[in-house]
């Protein structure tokens, strides 16, 4: 399948319609369906990440490279301490080359927060312990 610049959606004929719906449908919750549609229609992205990291997703199993790199820029804009592990951890599991780069950037920038954090892990794990 590839990504069309015109206004109609083709698929090709070696998928399996019925398949391809069954994915669609099991894979994409209602408000990525919902995101999926307006980027279709207005090429705009939703604000909430956990949509965006889905999105990101999908359209690099259904083969919209346009989206999943547009997907994977927004999302590397918005790294913050809070979210960047799990950004790392999303790169990591698809082709986000970017992404990846830009988080373990973003770690090494922020390495003495990371390594109080992990200190701190390792004393309440030592508490509950005794």
């Amino acid at each position: 399948m590839q990504e069309s610049h015109g206004k109609e959606i083709n698929i090709p004929e070696d998928i399996s319609s019925e398949a391809f719906k069954g994915n669609f449908k099991k894979q994409f919750f209602h408000a990525s369906l919902i995101a999926f549609l307006e980027y279709v229609y207005t090429g705009t992205l939703p604000s909430r990440e956990d949509i965006l990291k889905e999105l990101m997703v999908y359209s690099e199993k259904i083969l919209l490279e346009k989206l999943r790199v547009h997907c994977e820029r927004t999302l590397a804009n918005r790294i913050t301490k809070e979210n960047v592990v799990g950004l790392y951890e999303l790169s990591m599991k698809s082709a986000a080359e970017d992404l990846k780069k830009v988080t373990l950037q973003f770690m090494g920038n922020h390495l003495s927060y990371f390594a109080k954090q992990l200190v701190s892990m390792k004393v309440k794990a030592l508490e509950n312990v005794v």
